[in-house]
Protein backbone atom coordinates (compact mmCIF):
# COMPACT_ATOMS: atom_id res chain seq x y z
CA UNK A 1 0.00 0.00 0.00
CA UNK A 2 3.17 2.81 0.58
CA UNK A 3 4.56 1.51 -2.64
CA UNK A 4 1.33 2.33 -4.19
CA UNK A 5 1.08 5.69 -2.75
CA UNK A 6 4.76 6.67 -3.50
CA UNK A 7 4.22 5.78 -6.99
CA UNK A 8 1.55 8.19 -7.41
CA UNK A 9 3.06 11.05 -5.42
CA UNK A 10 6.17 10.53 -7.91
CA UNK A 11 3.85 10.28 -11.04
CA UNK A 12 1.74 14.21 -9.73
CA UNK A 13 4.81 15.73 -8.86
CA UNK A 14 6.21 14.43 -12.77
CA UNK A 15 2.79 15.84 -14.06
CA UNK A 16 2.88 19.34 -11.95
CA UNK A 17 6.27 19.72 -13.13
CA UNK A 18 5.46 19.26 -16.87
CA UNK A 19 2.31 21.41 -16.30
CA UNK A 20 4.30 24.25 -15.10
CA UNK A 21 6.73 24.40 -17.75
CA UNK A 22 3.82 24.16 -20.25
CA UNK A 23 2.41 26.83 -18.51
CA UNK A 24 5.52 28.96 -18.33
CA UNK A 25 5.56 28.66 -22.32
CA UNK A 26 1.67 29.41 -22.83
CA UNK A 27 1.77 32.24 -20.63
CA UNK A 28 4.37 33.82 -21.80
CA UNK A 29 3.07 33.30 -25.63
CA UNK A 30 -0.57 35.48 -24.68
CA UNK A 31 1.08 37.80 -22.57
CA UNK A 32 1.11 41.18 -23.65
CA UNK A 33 4.37 42.60 -25.16
CA UNK A 34 6.80 44.13 -22.80
CA UNK A 35 5.27 41.76 -20.27
CA UNK A 36 8.02 39.40 -18.30
CA UNK A 37 6.93 36.83 -15.98
CA UNK A 38 8.87 36.39 -13.06
CA UNK A 39 8.27 34.32 -9.60
CA UNK A 40 4.86 32.80 -10.82
CA UNK A 41 7.04 30.59 -13.10
CA UNK A 42 9.80 30.60 -10.67
CA UNK A 43 12.24 33.26 -12.23
CA UNK A 44 13.77 35.24 -9.81
CA UNK A 45 13.17 39.11 -9.95
CA UNK A 46 14.97 40.28 -13.31
CA UNK A 47 14.80 37.79 -15.04
CA UNK A 48 12.85 36.29 -17.76
CA UNK A 49 12.42 34.15 -20.65
CA UNK A 50 14.12 36.26 -22.87
CA UNK A 51 17.25 37.46 -20.80
CA UNK A 52 19.75 35.13 -22.32
CA UNK A 53 18.98 36.06 -25.65
CA UNK A 54 19.10 39.75 -25.46
CA UNK A 55 22.75 39.05 -23.32
CA UNK A 56 23.58 37.39 -26.53
CA UNK A 57 22.32 39.57 -28.60
CA UNK A 58 24.44 42.60 -26.85
CA UNK A 59 27.54 40.72 -26.78
CA UNK A 60 27.14 40.03 -30.46
CA UNK A 61 26.71 43.72 -31.12
CA UNK A 62 29.56 44.52 -29.34
CA UNK A 63 31.94 42.31 -30.92
CA UNK A 64 31.03 43.92 -33.93
CA UNK A 65 31.56 47.09 -33.04
CA UNK A 66 34.78 45.69 -32.05
CA UNK A 67 36.12 44.58 -35.60
CA UNK A 68 34.45 47.21 -37.39
CA UNK A 69 36.61 49.48 -34.96
CA UNK A 70 39.79 47.29 -35.43
CA UNK A 71 39.31 46.39 -39.33
CA UNK A 72 39.20 50.78 -39.33
CA UNK A 73 42.55 51.27 -37.24
CA UNK A 74 43.71 48.31 -39.60
CA UNK A 75 43.11 50.20 -42.99
CA UNK A 76 44.22 53.47 -41.21
CA UNK A 77 48.09 51.64 -40.39
CA UNK A 78 48.06 50.20 -43.88
CA UNK A 79 47.83 54.24 -45.20
CA UNK A 80 50.42 55.63 -42.97
CA UNK A 81 52.78 52.74 -43.84
CA UNK A 82 52.39 52.76 -47.32
CA UNK A 83 52.96 57.07 -46.96
CA UNK A 84 55.87 56.22 -44.90
CA UNK A 85 57.56 53.96 -47.46
CA UNK A 86 56.50 56.38 -50.12
CA UNK A 87 58.51 59.38 -48.62
CA UNK A 88 61.45 57.35 -47.77
CA UNK A 89 61.60 56.25 -51.12
CA UNK A 90 61.41 59.84 -52.27
CA UNK A 91 64.11 60.63 -49.91
CA UNK A 92 66.39 57.98 -51.03
CA UNK A 93 66.09 59.29 -55.06
CA UNK A 94 67.18 62.61 -53.61
CA UNK A 95 69.90 61.28 -51.69
CA UNK A 96 71.44 59.10 -55.12
CA UNK A 97 70.64 62.38 -57.07
CA UNK A 98 73.23 64.73 -54.87
CA UNK A 99 75.35 62.09 -54.39
CA UNK A 100 76.07 61.37 -58.14
CA UNK A 101 75.94 65.35 -58.46
CA UNK A 102 78.26 66.03 -55.57
CA UNK A 103 80.60 63.64 -57.01
CA UNK A 104 80.51 64.81 -60.31
CA UNK A 105 81.28 68.38 -58.87
CA UNK A 106 84.43 66.83 -56.89
CA UNK A 107 85.71 65.71 -60.65
CA UNK A 108 85.22 68.59 -62.38
CA UNK A 109 86.74 70.37 -59.28
CA UNK A 110 89.83 68.27 -59.95
CA UNK A 111 90.10 68.65 -63.08
CA UNK A 112 89.98 72.01 -63.21
CA UNK A 113 92.84 71.98 -60.16
CA UNK A 114 94.92 70.49 -62.21
CA UNK A 115 94.49 72.39 -65.46
CA UNK A 116 95.67 75.40 -62.86
CA UNK A 117 98.85 73.84 -61.94
CA UNK A 118 99.72 72.96 -65.22
CA UNK A 119 99.11 76.60 -66.57
CA UNK A 120 100.72 77.78 -63.45
CA UNK A 121 103.68 75.71 -64.35
CA UNK A 122 103.80 76.88 -67.78
CA UNK A 123 103.44 80.83 -66.77
CA UNK A 124 106.29 80.21 -64.54
CA UNK A 125 108.57 78.41 -67.07
CA UNK A 126 108.19 81.38 -69.66
CA UNK A 127 109.46 84.23 -67.08
CA UNK A 128 106.94 86.54 -67.38
CA UNK A 129 106.42 89.70 -65.64
CA UNK A 130 103.72 89.87 -62.83
CA UNK A 131 101.43 91.81 -65.31
CA UNK A 132 102.01 89.68 -68.26
CA UNK A 133 101.20 86.93 -65.67
CA UNK A 134 98.09 88.23 -64.75
CA UNK A 135 97.13 88.85 -68.18
CA UNK A 136 98.09 85.38 -69.24
CA UNK A 137 95.55 84.16 -66.60
CA UNK A 138 93.38 86.50 -67.51
CA UNK A 139 93.39 85.35 -71.32
CA UNK A 140 93.10 81.61 -70.45
CA UNK A 141 89.60 81.17 -69.11
CA UNK A 142 87.62 84.40 -70.48
CA UNK A 143 84.30 84.73 -69.74
CA UNK A 144 81.87 85.81 -72.13
CA UNK A 145 81.37 89.40 -71.75
CA UNK A 146 79.93 91.88 -74.68
CA UNK A 147 79.68 95.21 -74.41
CA UNK A 148 80.01 98.45 -76.29
CA UNK A 149 82.59 101.11 -76.97
CA UNK A 150 81.80 105.05 -74.88
CA UNK A 151 84.35 106.68 -75.35
CA UNK A 152 87.87 107.20 -77.59
CA UNK A 153 90.37 109.17 -76.71
CA UNK A 154 94.17 109.83 -77.26
CA UNK A 155 96.58 109.67 -74.13
CA UNK A 156 100.38 110.09 -75.09
CA UNK A 157 100.13 109.30 -78.13
CA UNK A 158 97.97 106.19 -77.77
CA UNK A 159 94.39 105.36 -78.35
CA UNK A 160 92.33 104.31 -75.53
CA UNK A 161 88.88 103.77 -75.08
CA UNK A 162 86.26 103.44 -72.34
CA UNK A 163 83.67 100.49 -72.64
CA UNK A 164 80.67 99.75 -70.47
CA UNK A 165 81.09 96.26 -68.87
CA UNK A 166 83.13 96.66 -65.53
CA UNK A 167 83.85 95.21 -62.09
CA UNK A 168 79.80 94.05 -61.92
CA UNK A 169 80.27 91.96 -64.97
CA UNK A 170 83.55 90.36 -64.13
CA UNK A 171 85.95 92.77 -66.16
CA UNK A 172 89.25 92.37 -64.27
CA UNK A 173 92.25 94.20 -65.14
CA UNK A 174 94.38 92.75 -68.16
CA UNK A 175 91.53 91.26 -69.85
CA UNK A 176 91.28 91.48 -73.59
CA UNK A 177 88.65 92.61 -75.49
CA UNK A 178 87.78 92.23 -79.35
CA UNK A 179 86.46 95.28 -80.80
CA UNK A 180 83.97 94.31 -83.49
CA UNK A 181 82.30 96.43 -86.18
CA UNK A 182 78.46 95.15 -85.69
CA UNK A 183 77.32 96.60 -89.40
CA UNK A 184 80.12 94.36 -91.08
CA UNK A 185 81.38 92.03 -88.83
CA UNK A 186 84.70 93.32 -89.34
CA UNK A 187 88.15 92.40 -86.83
CA UNK A 188 88.95 96.16 -85.82
CA UNK A 189 91.31 95.37 -83.09
CA UNK A 190 91.88 94.43 -79.61
CA UNK A 191 91.36 96.57 -76.08
CA UNK A 192 93.55 95.33 -72.97
CA UNK A 193 91.84 96.63 -69.55
CA UNK A 194 93.81 99.37 -67.84
CA UNK A 195 91.32 100.05 -64.82
CA UNK A 196 87.80 98.99 -64.12
CA UNK A 197 85.02 100.52 -62.21
CA UNK A 198 81.85 99.21 -61.01
CA UNK A 199 80.13 99.71 -64.89
CA UNK A 200 82.37 100.55 -67.32
CA UNK A 201 86.02 100.11 -67.47
CA UNK A 202 89.00 101.60 -69.67
CA UNK A 203 91.95 99.93 -71.74
CA UNK A 204 94.69 100.46 -74.37
CA UNK A 205 93.70 99.61 -78.34
CA UNK A 206 95.71 98.15 -80.84
CA UNK A 207 95.22 96.44 -83.84
CA UNK A 208 94.80 96.63 -87.75
CA UNK A 209 91.79 99.48 -87.47
CA UNK A 210 91.92 101.52 -84.31
CA UNK A 211 91.05 104.62 -86.22
CA UNK A 212 88.13 102.85 -87.04
CA UNK A 213 87.12 102.47 -83.48
CA UNK A 214 84.06 104.56 -82.62
CA UNK A 215 81.84 105.12 -79.41
CA UNK A 216 78.89 102.28 -80.45
CA UNK A 217 81.18 99.44 -81.50
CA UNK A 218 80.91 96.39 -79.87
CA UNK A 219 83.52 94.52 -77.94
CA UNK A 220 83.74 91.50 -76.69
CA UNK A 221 86.11 88.95 -74.95
CA UNK A 222 85.05 85.72 -77.13
CA UNK A 223 84.65 85.54 -80.53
Amino acid sequence: MNRGNKTEEKTAKHGNDQSKKKGRLVYSHFMPAGYEPREVFGYGAGESLYSPHRKQQTQSAKGSEEIVRLRGENDRLVKQSADLNGSVADLTFKLDTTEKERRLLAEQLTQIKGENQRLGMIIKGAQLTPGQQQMAVNRSGLPSINGVVRDVRTIAGNQYATISVGAADAVTRGMEFKVIDRATGSFLGTLVVDTVEPNESTGRLTGPHVSSIKPGVEVRTQL
